[in-house]
C-alpha cells in the first residue's frame, strides 16, 4: 500500500450550498467528493424496501407465470444452499465430539462414529452435484426470465410516441439483465438469511458448552461496527479528473498516434514529423514531468482508496475492527483457562470454524442487503418503462378517417390540417425561445404545400407537429375539423407518410428496408421494385452483388483470438469476410428511404405525405426526379414539402409557407409572395442568383 506522502496529497475543504465538498489531489487526479456518504440509513432502507414491495411481488408473479417449476426449484435450491455449510459443520462436530469422547473415556461408540463419518462423506460427495444442479436451474430460469422481460420492454418501447420516449430517457437503461439481477438478488438475500439463521442456531447449540450467548454477540460485533464507518469511494457522490498538464499532454500525443487520426496523419504527411523525433521529444518531456508522481499509471479509484486507507485514522479503525473479529476466540480461550472442564476441544474447533463462517456471512449479508436495494431500484425502472408507455398509448378513441366526417372535409382528396395558436418547446431544450411560436394555419385537403425559411426557422418543427411526432405545448391541431388527439394514434400513423433527413436504414435486407414501408407487401418483390424505381434506388439494387437480398447491416457479434497478426491464416480471411459490411453512400441511403415511402403508398391509407429535407445528398437531377414522382403520386393526399432547393417546386405549389424564428411570416402562392417582395422573395432571389452564377 503506497504511503500518503508519496501521493503528494493536498486537501482543501469548502462548502457548496449545503453540501460539503472535499477537494483532494492524489497524483495526477483531482477528486471532488461530497462530504456525506450516500450509504442509506436503516430507516431509509426500510422505506425503500416497503415502497418496492409492489414491484417485487410483480416480479415474482411474472417469473412464476413464465416458469413456475423452475422458480420453485431455484428458491428451494437457494434455501438448501444456505444451510449446506451449517450441515457440514454439524456433522463435523458430531465426528469430533465422538473422537473426543473416545480419547477421554477410552470407549468408542462405533455406530455413532460410523454415522458421523457417513453423513460427513455424503455431504462432501453430494454437495458438488447439488451446486451443479442449482447452476443448471439458475441458467434455465435466467433464460426464461430475460426473454420475458426482453419482449415486455420491446413491446413497451414500440408503443411509445416521441413525447413518451422523451419522458422516459432516464429509463432507457432498463434491461432484461436488471430484472433478472433483481430476482437473483432477492432470492439470494433469502439464502443469506437462511444461512445466518442456521449458523446462529448451530453456534447457539455449541456455545452451551464452549461459548454461551456472549460468544454469539461477540461474533457479530465486528461486521456491525464496520457499518458505522463505510469509506468505500462508491458510497459518495464524487467527480474525479486529470488536471496534470504533463499527463494530459502525454495522453493527447498517444491518442494522436492512434487509429482515430490515422487518415489525418497520412493525408497531412505528419508521419515524417512524428518519426523526426519531435513527437518522441514531446512524449519524453511529458514522461519526465510525471516521474515524481508514482500514482500516474494506476486506476483513479485505487489511487483514492489507497490514499484514504493509508491515513493514521483509517489504519487505527481497521485494526480495531480486526481486534473485534478476534474477540470470540479470546473470550473462549479465557473461559477455557478459567474452567477447562467446561470447554470442549471439539466444540472450540467447530466454534472457531463457525465463528469465521458466521462473520463472513454477516459481512456478505450486509453487502447483499445493499445489492438487494440497488436491484429493487433497477426493478422500478423496468416496470416504470412499461407503465409509462402504456399510459400514453391510444388516448383517442375515434377512428380515422371517421365515417361521420363533416361534409366540408373530403377525405378522398387527402387530409386537411388546421393549427390554432400552436407553440412548441422541445423537452429539455435549453434555449428560451420556443421552436414554434403562436402559429395559426389552415391547409386544405389535397394541397401541395412548400415550407421555406432559413435554418432554425421552425420548418422541421412544423412538420413534426402536423405529423403528431410531437404534441403542441400550447394550442391545438385539428385534422379534418376535429382535434387530432381525439383520433386513434394508430390510425393517424397509418394515414401519414414521413420522408425525412432523420430516416434511417434498417439492419435488414435491402428488400425489407424498402418493403417495410408497407409491411403487408414486404414479400412482394414486384411492388418493391416499382417503389425502388420511383425512389431512384433501382441502380443501387443493380450494383449490389446480392441485389435485394443484400444485408445492409448484419449486426454480427464476432470475436477472435490471436488472429490479428496472422493474415495468412485461413481463419483470417473468414474473419474479414464476416466483418465486412455493405457500405452505401449518403445519396444511396436517401434513395432507399425514399423508395420505402413510395412503398408505403401501396397501403391505400396514406392521406398526408410530409417531406422534410430528404435529398441533401442527391444531385440536382435525382432530386428533381424524386420530387416529380412524389407530385405525380399525390392523388388523394396532402403533400407538405420542406427543402432548401425549392425553386422548381414553389411555382407549382398551392401554398407556400415562409417561416422565420419559429413564426409564419408569409403565406400564399409564388406569384403573390413575389409581388410582396418580402422574406420569401429575398430567399428565392438569393437562390436564383446562386444558380445564375
Amino acid at each position: 500500500m503506497p504511503d500518503a506522502k508519496d501521493l503528494l496529497q493536498k486537501e482543501t475543504n469548502h462548502r457548496s450550498s449545503d453540501v460539503g465538498i472535499r477537494e483532494r489531489q492524489y497524483g495526477v487526479w483531482k477528486f471532488k467528493v461530497a462530504g456525506h456518504s450516500t450509504l442509506k440509513s436503516p430507516q431509509q432502507r426500510w422505506h425503500d424496501f416497503a415502497s418496492s414491495l409492489p414491484f417485487l411481488r410483480r416480479l415474482f408473479r411474472d417469473a412464476f407465470g413464465v416458469a413456475p417449476l423452475l422458480l420453485v426449484l431455484f428458491i428451494l435450491s437457494e434455501v438448501i444452499g444456505g444451510i449446506d455449510s451449517t450441515l457440514t459443520m454439524y456433522f463435523s462436530n458430531q465426528l469430533l465430539q465422538t473422537v473426543e469422547a473416545w480419547r477421554t473415556t477410552g470407549q468408542i461408540d462405533g455406530a455413532r462414529i460410523s454415522s458421523a463419518i457417513l453423513s460427513r462423506v455424503l455431504c462432501v460427495l453430494l454437495l458438488p452435484y447439488f451446486h451443479t444442479f442449482k447452476r443448471w436451474i439458475s441458467s434455465l430460469l435466467e433464460l426464461h426470465v430475460k426473454r420475458h422481460f426482453q419482449l415486455m420492454i420491446l413491446e413497451s418501447e414500440l408503443k411509445m410516441d416521441l413525447k413518451a420516449s422523451e419522458r422516459t430517457k432516464g429509463l432507457q437503461g432498463a434491461t432484461p439483465d436488471k430484472a433478472w439481477t433483481a430476482l437473483e438478488e432477492s432470492i439470494g438475500f433469502i439464502q443469506y438469511i437462511t444461512k445466518a439463521i442456521g449458523q446462529s442456531f448451530l453456534i447457539f447449540q455449541l456455545s452451551r458448552t464452549s461459548g454461551g450467548p456472549i460468544f454469539m454477540l461477540l461474533c457479530i460485533c465486528g461486521p456491525i461496527t464496520s457499518l458505522f464507518r463505510d469509506k468505500s469511494f462508491f458510497n459518495y457522490v464524487a467527480l474525479y479528473f486529470v488536471n496534470d498538464i504533463y499527463y494530459q499532454k502525454m495522453l493527447a500525443l498517444k491518442k494522436f498516434c492512434g487509429k482515430e487520426y490515422r487518415q489525418d496523419v497520412i493525408s497531412g504527411n505528419l508521419g515524417s514529423w512524428i518519426l523526426s523525433g519531435r513527437l518522441y521529444y514531446q512524449m519524453k518531456k511529458s514522461y519526465d514531468g510525471l516521474s515524481h508522481i508514482p500514482s500516474s499509471d494506476k486506476h483513479p479509484v485505487r489511487v483514492y482508496t489507497a490514499a484514504e486507507q493509508s491515513t493514521v485514522l483509517a489504519r487505527s479503525w481497521n485494526a480495531f475492527i480486526s481486534l473485534l473479529s478476534d474477540f470470540p476466540m479470546i473470550y473462549s480461550a479465557f473461559k477455557a483457562w478459567k474452567n477447562p472442564s467446561a470447554v470442549s476441544i471439539a466444540g472450540l474447533a467447530i466454534l472457531q470454524q463457525s465463528m469465521s463462517t458466521l462473520t463472513s456471512t454477516a459481512y456478505l449479508f450486509v453487502h447483499s442487503l445493499s445489492r438487494f436495494q440497488e436491484s429493487l431500484d433497477s426493478l422500478r425502472s423496468v416496470y416504470a418503462l412499461a407503465d409509462i408507455s402504456l399510459s400514453n398509448a391510444d388516448l383517442g378513441q375515434k377512428p380515422y378517417p371517421s365515417p361521420s366526417i363533416d361534409s366540408l372535409h373530403d377525405v378522398s382528396k387527402g387530409m386537411s390540417l388546421e393549427l390554432r395558436g400552436v407553440t412548441l418547446s422541445y423537452p429539455g431544450e435549453e434555449t428560451k425561445a420556443p421552436a414554434l411560436r403562436n402559429v395559426s394555419l389552415k391547409i386544405p385537403a389535397g394541397h401541395l404545400v412548400v415550407i421555406v425559411g432559413a435554418n432554425g426557422s421552425g420548418k422541421s418543427t412544423l412538420v413534426r407537429v402536423v405529423t403528431r411526432l410531437y404534441d403542441p405545448t400550447e394550442g391545438e391541431l385539428l385534422i379534418d375539423g376535429r382535434l387530432a388527439k381525439d383520433y386513434r394514434s394508430k390510425d393517424l400513423q397509418e394515414a401519414t407518410a414521413v420522408l425525412s433527413q432523420d430516416n434511417k436504414l434498417y439492419p435488414f435486407t435491402l428488400a425489407e428496408n424498402i418493403g417495410l414501408g408497407c409491411p403487408d407487401f414486404v414479400q412482394d418483390e414486384e411492388a418493391i421494385l416499382a417503389a425502388a424505381s420511383k425512389g431512384g434506388a433501382i441502380n443501387v439494387i443493380q450494383n449490389l452483388k446480392d441485389g435485394l437480398q443484400t444485408q445492409l447491416d448484419p449486426s454480427l457479434q464476432l470475436h477472435h483470438i490471436k488472429l490479428v497478426d496472422k493474415p495468412h491464416h485461413p481463419l483470417y480471411a473468414e474473419m474479414e469476410r464476416l466483418q465486412k459490411t455493405t457500405d452505401v453512400s449518403g445519396g444511396e441511403k436517401q434513395k432507399i428511404v425514399a423508395s420505402r415511402t413510395f412503398m408505403r403508398f401501396n397501403s391505400g391509407k396514406v392521406k398526408l405525405v410530409a417531406v422534410d429535407e430528404p435529398s441533401s445528398a442527391l444531385d440536382a437531377e435525382a432530386e428533381l426526379d424524386l420530387f416529380n414522382n412524389l407530385i405525380a403520386g399525390r392523388e388523394g393526399k396532402t403533400l407538405l414539402m420542406v427543402t432548401h432547393r425549392f425553386g422548381h417546386l414553389t411555382k407549382h405549389a398551392d401554398m407556400i409557407i415562409c417561416m422565420k424564428n419559429g413564426e409564419i411570416v408569409e403565406c400564399g402562392t409564388h406569384k403573390q409572395l413575389m409581388e410582396v417582395q418580402g422574406e420569401y422573395a429575398n430567399l428565392y432571389n438569393i437562390q436564383a442568383h446562386a444558380f445564375q452564377r
